[in-house]
Order: structure tokens, then sequence, then C-alpha cells
């Protein structure tokens, strides 16, 4: 299954949203309810999907869905 995909999986799953909301230049922090506790859901929900370690560092550098995408397509390929 494509990256995206996925990830739109965990979107939907997490944030409840509909598919046809979510674009590469989504705002992540639109989703974020301004806890940290939707960050750690996003963060172990990508770890857990795709096996890689996710950063928070890394993540809070990230504003955009599309950004998201890139990353872990990035961390996949360096096999992370």
């Amino acid at each position: 299954m494509d990256c995206r995909i996925r990830i739109i999986k965990i979107f939907i799953e997490l944030f409840e949203i509909d598919e046809s909301a979510i674009t590469d230049n989504t705002i992540l922090n639109d989703y974020f309810d301004g806890t940290d506790l939707d960050i750690i859901d996003l963060i172990e929900a990508i770890e857990s999907e795709f096996d890689i370690t996710v950063y928070d560092g890394d993540l809070l550098m990230i504003t955009t869905f599309g950004e998201l995408v890139q990353y872990v397509e990035t961390k996949l390929e360096k096999g992370h």
C-alpha cells in the first residue's frame, strides 16, 4: 500500500476527518487540539505502521501533510 494512503488512514482514524479534506497542503496543526497527546498519538501510529523511529523534534518542524509524507518516505528509504 502506498505510503501516502497509509498516512491518510492514520489521520482518518486519529482525527476523524474525511479523506477528501487531506491534501499535501493540509496544515497538521489544524488537527491537533492544542495538547501534546495528539502529536504523541500521531508519532506512535506512524512508528507502528511503518516500523520507523519518528523524533518529536522532527515532527515539530513538519507543517503540512505533504511534508509528513516526504519525511516518512525518506525514513523508509534510509531504513530507519
